[in-house]
């Protein structure tokens, strides 16, 4: 993983992990630098990083207070120490003493997370509380969409973003993956093989094909033309991991993020068959039910990523909320305090949002547009919550195309009667939509406007058109379907009718290049 600095959308520098820890986190008696805010897509690796930042600042005789943001329940981060923290590790006047030696460092996971209505409110209440810990260093991570919905980033921070894998580092992390696996087969085999000695059996081996060939063949399967889209997919740490596991079990691709999770679910089944067996027809209930709780969580705000017990009994039964825990769908990760309730979240935020996309039948759940009546209508598509949602909802394999037509349509056409802001938004969803949705017909069509918003040569013009800002247009190609993005790059450069523009677009033409290959020039 990687991560780099960013100011304005510039990447100053580009750091590897140990360079990251010894440079940026560096000493911890280095009262000089400042907060850091970790931020990136949901499964890049924020959470992993911070806790290695745990472990290095306990090396260096810190001390690190982890705490994930969605533990708060509305408390500040001093009442959150007081009434939780503190309780074992240490007395407040051993904390006060460390604060005073600038040594204590807080963690805080999730800002994403939070209990908040908006996500600008989230970044002001820890902005406040932060102000008043000014002794102790703080690192926190966030979702970028989250970060980026908000007008008010906090200003004195540091902002680093992590870095999607390079071509080079999947194919790496797929070699590695498999290396582990048969280190793990080798380990297991060598245990059946005392056993079945000891039965007079014969002894296991190995399949013809070996493990790190199986790596080898997914690396080739993933380079193969047309599969363009899943190399960028896998980028992503989680998703890579996901990939490994699925490809070890199918020796099948999936092509979108849904049916990606849709596999290694069925995996994950099937995995637990021996301890916890469940026929199709349970394990379909089950998933319907935890798709409501997940939509159901996400749309209270309240309880998003940390869901009380109480609340999940209401929404799928004290039955089948026992079952997902027993399956590991559910996991507990806190307790109330004045009422002992336990709260929950779901095995990865990711899956949360799947299972919540699994649970929307129609997409007027997400936009259903009253024109000049907004209060009689329904807008998730502009909360920052939402937006993994609908991205699983149009890579799902069961929802008819006719009804992704449609929600696309509505994205495209929308009209907000307030300067355009809230139709660029929608359109800008609509372009990341058909990365996920790559038989859209108006693909071609989105991402040819897009480009056209984004690289505007004539001041007039702009004015005329009242387009969108150019560097919202710009960042949305990484987002959308990228051999597009590069097929409306190069007809735009030669339809371009001034000297000015190639230069600007071909830029950004090398840079989406080399997202889908490291060895573009």
């Amino acid at each position: 993983m990687l991560a780099y600095q960013l100011t304005k959308e510039v990447i100053k520098t580009t750091y590897e992990h140990e360079k990251f820890l010894t440079e940026v986190i560096g000493d911890a008696s280095n009262t000089k630098s400042k907060n850091i805010a970790i931020i990136g897509e949901p499964g890049a690796g924020k959470s992993t990083l911070l806790e290695k930042i745990g472990k290095y600042l306990i090396e260096h005789n810190a001390l690190p207070i982890y705490i994930p943001l969605s533990n708060l329940s509305g408390n500040t981060l001093k009442k959150y120490l007081l009434k939780r923290w503190l309780d074992n590790p240490m007395t407040p006047n051993q904390l006060q003493e460390l604060l005073q030696q600038q040594r204590v460092w807080f963690l805080l996971d999730g800002l994403d997370e939070m209990q908040a209505a908006f996500s600008v409110d989230a970044l002001n209440k820890i902005s406040q509380d932060i102000s008043k810990l000014a002794a102790a260093r703080v690192v926190l991570t966030c979702r970028l969409n989250v970060w980026d919905a908000s007008t008010k980033n906090l200003l004195d921070f540091q902002n680093f973003k992590t870095q999607e894998f390079s071509s080079e580092q999947v194919r790496d992390f797929i070699l590695a993956w498999f290396q582990r696996a048969k280190e793990e087969e080798s380990e297991v085999c060598h245990s059946e093989r005392n056993v079945s000695e000891a039965k007079n059996l014969k002894n296991p081996s190995f399949p013809k094909t070996s493990i790190i060939q199986e790596g080898e063949q997914l690396w080739q399967k993933l380079n193969e033309s047309g599969r363009e889209r899943l190399l960028d997919l896998v980028k992503n740490p989680l998703r890579l991991a996901l990939m490994c596991q699925v490809w070890d079990t199918t020796k099948d691709l999936p092509e979108t993020q849904a049916a990606l999770y849709k596999r290694f679910t069925l995996y994950h089944y099937e995995w637990k068959q021996a301890e916890f067996p469940t026929t199709p027809a349970q394990r379909d209930k089950l998933n319907a039910a935890l798709g409501k709780l997940a939509r159901e969580a996400i749309a209270s705000g309240k309880t998003r990523f940390r869901i009380g017990q109480n609340f999940a009994y209401q929404v799928m039964g004290e039955n089948l909320f026992n079952r997902a825990c027993r399956l590991g769908w559910l996991n507990q990760v806190d307790r109330d305090k004045q009422t002992d309730e336990p709260f929950y979240a779901f095995y990865h935020a990711t899956f949360q949002e799947y299972f919540a996309a699994l649970a929307i039948d129609d997409w007027h759940f997400l936009l259903n547009h009253v024109p000049n009546n907004p209060s009689q209508g329904t807008y998730r598509i502009f909360e920052p919550q939402w937006k993994q949602v609908i991205l699983l909802w149009l890579g799902r394999e069961d929802v008819e195309k006719v009804h992704k037509e449609e929600f696309i349509k509505a994205l495209v056409k929308f009209q907000d009667g307030c300067g355009k802001y809230y139709k660029y938004r929608a359109y800008f969803l609509a372009a990341a939509g058909i990365a996920e949705f790559g038989e859209c017909s108006r693909a071609d069509e989105i991402v040819e406007q897009i480009v056209k918003w984004g690289f505007k040569t004539s001041f007039i013009d702009k004015l005329i058109t009242n387009s969108p800002p150019l560097e919202a247009a710009n960042a949305v190609l990484s987002e959308t379907y990228r051999p597009k993005a590069i097929n409306a790059l190069v007809n735009f450069i030669g339809n371009s009718k001034d000297d000015f523009t190639p230069g600007r677009v071909a830029k950004s033409l090398v840079g989406l290049k080399q997202k889908l290959s490291p060895n573009v020039a």
